[in-house]
Formats: structure tokens, C-alpha cells, sequence
């Protein structure tokens, strides 16, 4: 329906903004495929060096690189990161393997704060610190059944704090109360 010029004037709008978008996704590639060969290289120096968080990490950087790549991209990052592939999950072995070791000195720590007489609040932040170094422990082989008896053991360990801060809030609040009490006498 269109005169020939305007369907001329509209293609070729059509055409610039194509070419500017063509040439917008060439950089993008072109700054993917950089960085992914920075991200492979950081990734085998943190293999080598055994520091698996790292290395998951980059890992993960240059699985997502690989999901917006163009076919060609795709090919090049499998191949370089099919090498570090066994590496990776021998240092995850060796991560789980050796988290559980600690979680289960954690367990036993925990276990010792159960019949510790210590002070309730000092007792209240050693059961926090291990909680603390729990967490950062991460995923670890016999993970839930080793949580369970971390678990129950702080419940069992908190029992005399939870007394301990019970009275001393109601301590606070009859202080408070005392207190209310003498400001009232003396206006």
C-alpha cells in the first residue's frame, strides 16, 4: 500500500538498525569470548593451587559464558574446560570429604558443651561460634545426618541458657518495674 519511497525509507531504516544491533551483539561476543578466556585461565591457577570455592566459581563463570555463546564460542570453552572436568570433582571430593571430618569435630564440641558448666552467656556464644563455623563448612558427605546430631546437641547445650536469659529478663523487668516505682515516689 505504500509508495515506493516510503517502503524504501522504511527497509533501509530497518536495515541500519540491524546492522547496529548485528554489530552490538559482535562486541558482546567479542568481550564473552575475552573474558571466558580470562575466567579459564584464573580457573587452572585456582586448580592448581587446589582453592576449589575459586575454582567453582570460574567454573560456573564459563558455564554461563557457554550458555550465551554463538555455536563457535561454545565449542572453544567445552573444549578448554573439559580437561579441568576430573580436577574439579576430585577437589569437591576432597572438600566434602574433608568438611565432614570437621563437621564431626564440631558434633563432638558441640556434645562437650552439654555438660560444660561454664557461664550461660559464655556458653550462648560458643554454641553461636560453632553454628557460625557450620556454616561456612558448606555441603560435606553424611551432610544431614550429621546436621541432625549437630542440631540436637546445641538444643541440648542452649537448655541452661534458655533458663539463664528467662531469669535475667525477668530480672530486667522487675528492675525496670522497681525502678518505675521510685521515679513515681519521687515526683
Amino acid at each position: 500500500d505504500l509508495p515506493p519511497s516510503e517502503l524504501f525509507n522504511e527497509s533501509f531504516a530497518l536495515e541500519v538498525t540491524l546492522e547496529r544491533l548485528v554489530a552490538k551483539n559482535r562486541a558482546y561476543l567479542d568481550k564473552l569470548h575475552k573474558d571466558s578466556l580470562a575466567h579459564v585461565a584464573t580457573l587452572e591457577q585456582h586448580v592448581e593451587a587446589g582453592q576449589v570455592n575459586d575454582a567453582q566459581r570460574m567454573w560456573d563463570k564459563v558455564q554461563g559464558a557457554i550458555k550465551n555463546a554463538d555455536e563457535d564460542l561454545k565449542k572453544v570453552l567445552h573444549d578448554l574446560l573439559t580437561p579441568f572436568k576430573p580436577r574439579i570433582s576430585e577437589l569437591i571430593d576432597w572438600k566434602n570429604f574433608a568438611a565432614a571430618e570437621k563437621k564431626k569435630e564440631l558434633v563432638a564440641q558441640m556434645h562437650a558443651l552439654i555438660e560444660n558448666t561454664m557461664h550461660a552467656a559464655d556458653k550462648s556464644k560458643r554454641i553461636k561460634t560453632l553454628q557460625e563455623e557450620w556454616k561456612k563448612l558448606g555441603h560435606s558427605v553424611q551432610n544431614d545426618a550429621l546436621w541432625t546430631q549437630f542440631n540436637e546437641a546445641a538444643h541440648k547445650a542452649f537448655e541452661p541458657c534458655k533458663e539463664y536469659f528467662k531469669e535475667r529478663k525477668s530480672k530486667l523487668h522487675s528492675n525496670l518495674e522497681e525502678r518505675n516505682k521510685i521515679c513515681t515516689q519521687l515526683e
